[in-house]
């Protein structure tokens, strides 16, 4: 029973809790309400409801996820492509959509939607024209709005073709030139633009031009007649490279001409031959040699001069010259480059005017010393009177004065008859009065050397001359005016080599040098010199000792035999413990 009550009681309670909850909404419900229509039902008691399950939150939006591009990288200089690129563009994610397009200016090439998850295009090479292009990619949500920071604008700049150019010479190419070459050279490129233009001679680079166009000088000077490498390259600002090697001769000296063998306005009684001479580094074009004989009675010859021979720095020609008259020389030469020389001589064979003797003999000649002394009648010859000088080195020479100053030396001689006719004679010679010296090597004085010795002789002035070599008293062959003789000595025994050298003056020395060949010693005898060498030593101390007039005491003389046999077993001791080593003496 008091269960129940308890029951009820509870029951009651909950009831008037939800009374107590709901009367506010009751009350404000009755009042709007009219009164006049309000009828009052009685209210059946509310049963008690179950409490509402809570509903789970909704799951949020999956978020927009930007696309993926793969661009690679410019493989050119400042930003450009040398080669057309390939450019991969994903969509990503399963919201929005990912739009591109290609264009270049007005002209769009290529656009299109990328809808799908993972879906994926390929923008190929050949969509990437020469030149310039943009490439655009965003993203749109699904109302067609923007998708915050998806936008990539991408400018994409292509130049595949080397630039283009042209290059100049003034002469052209394959040419010589003369102290330079000028080159002009003009780029052309359609996409990117000149960069650079860069030359090189020779491989050796010679400078650069920033610009479109420029000029390169050339100076460096061929040699031998050979050409030089001419290479020009063009760079685009994308990096393409062309090039053009071109050849070219360049000369900046002339020919030197040169008439040896006789003074200019030289008057001689004797023969002269004439000496031409031409030097050239690189190529000659022309070398002429033309000689006017004009004879006592006036009559006017060409004479034709020799046949040219080559020589390593040009050509060389001779012409005798052996008439009474006036020789009027001159000799032209000229090179590829159009370089000309020239030289001129008069020569005048006359035995009416003064006849100037014995200075031709002069002429190159090495002396000891000089001393002139001549009479007056037998240096110059004429019909009348004259008068002369003479000047050595300038300055006036006393007859009968002997010079010894070593060096070159110029003797000049003038006389003037009492018609006018004017004769000089000049000639160049050295006074040298020093031996020449004579230099032994690979042999020393008293030396021994087994088997064999090359025993080598030198002259210290290469210009003088070995005359004679003797080895022990014996007439060696040698080449005449050699400065130098080598002999390979084999038998065993004595050498004395003997030799004489004379230079251009005339002046001699001699040297001698004594060294022995022995045979070659073997390991017995390589142990035992040291003991031989002592016994020899002491050997001439005692007859030293015995000249002096020392004698030694019957206590003293058993010691030296006693000290020798004890070296001499040691040395045999030790040869027998070389030989079990396995040494053995060849």
């Amino acid at each position: 029973m008091g269960r129940k009550l308890k029951t009820w009681t509870l029951l009651v309670i909950i009831l008037a809790l939800i009374y107590v909850q709901q009367a506010p909404d009751i009350y404000a419900e009755s009042a709007d309400r009219d009164p006049k229509e309000e009828v009052e039902t009685p209210q059946e008691p509310e049963t008690l409801q179950e409490p509402e399950t809570p509903q789970e939150p909704e799951t949020p939006a999956e978020p927009i996820v930007l696309y993926q591009i793969e661009i690679p990288k410019e493989d050119g200089e400042h930003g450009w492509y040398k080669t057309r690129p390939e450019i991969k563009l994903r969509h990503m994610g399963s919201r929005g959509v990912t739009k591109y397009k290609v264009s270049a200016g007005e002209e769009v090439w290529k656009e299109g939607i990328l809808e799908e998850k993972d879906e994926e295009v390929l923008l190929k090479k050949d969509l990437f024209r020469d030149g310039k292009s943009s490439l655009s990619v965003w993203m749109e949500d699904e109302d067609g709005k923007l998708v915050e920071n998806s936008t990539l604008e991408k400018e994409i700049k292509v130049d595949t073709i080397a630039p283009q150019f042209e290059m100049t010479a003034s002469a052209g190419f394959a040419v010589w030139y003369q102290k330079e070459a000028k080159l002009h050279v003009r780029g052309m490129d359609r996409e990117s633009g000149i960069q650079e233009i860069a030359c090189y001679v020779d491989g050796v680079y010679e400078g650069k031009k920033k610009a479109v166009e420029g000029e390169f000088v050339i100076q460096k000077p061929s040699a031998g007649g050979k050409s030089h490498t001419v290479t020009i390259i063009v760079k685009d600002q994308a990096g393409n490279q062309n090039s053009q090697i071109e050849e070219l001769y360049i000369d900046q000296m002339a020919p030197r001409v040169k008439i040896g063998g006789a003074e200019a306005y030289m008057i001689t009684s004797r023969p002269v031959t004439a000496v031409y001479e031409i030097e050239e580094e690189n190529l000659l074009s022309e070398a002429i040699a033309e000689t006017q004989w004009e004879d006592v009675e006036g009559k006017k010859t060409k004479m034709e001069a020799s046949e040219w021979e080559e020589t390593k720095s040009g050509k060389r020609g001779t012409q005798t010259l052996t008439e009474d008259g006036i020789y009027q020389i001159r000799v032209k030469a000229k090179d590829r480059a159009g370089y000309e020389a020239e030289d001129h001589r008069q020569i005048i064979i006359d035995k009416a005017n003064p006849v100037i003797g014995y200075v031709d003999d002069l002429q190159g000649k090495y002396l000891k010393s000089f001393m002139w002394n001549y009479l007056k009648e037998e240096l110059i010859q004429d019909f009348t009177t004259y008068t002369y000088g003479i000047k050595l080195d300038g300055n006036l020479y006393q007859m009968g004065k002997k010079i010894e100053t070593e060096g070159r030396h110029l003797l000049e001689v003038q006389a003037v008859d009492a018609a006018g006719n004017e004769a000089v004679a000049k000639a160049e010679f050295v006074i040298d009065h020093t031996k020449p010296e004579i230099v032994f090597s690979n042999v020393e004085e008293g030396n021994e050397y087994e088997e064999k010795c090359v025993c080598k002789v030198e002259l210290r002035n290469a210009e003088d001359a070995i005359q004679r070599v003797q080895i022990n008293g014996e007439d060696q062959k040698i080449d005449a005016g050699s400065a130098s003789f080598q002999c390979t000595l084999q038998v065993h025994q004595d050498y004395e080599v003997e030799v004489t050298a004379v230079d251009q003056a005339g002046n001699k020395a001699q040297e001698s040098i004594v060294f022995k060949v022995v045979p070659k010693k073997n390991i017995f005898q390589k142990i035992a010199e040291p003991v031989v060498q002592k016994l020899n030593k002491e050997e001439g101390k005692k007859q030293e000792n015995m000249n002096d007039g020392e004698k030694k005491t019957k206590k003293d003389r058993w010691k030296e035999p006693m000290l020798c046999l004890v070296i001499l077993s040691f040395a045999v001791v030790a040869g027998g413990w070389y030989i079990r080593k396995g040494h053995r003496p060849e």
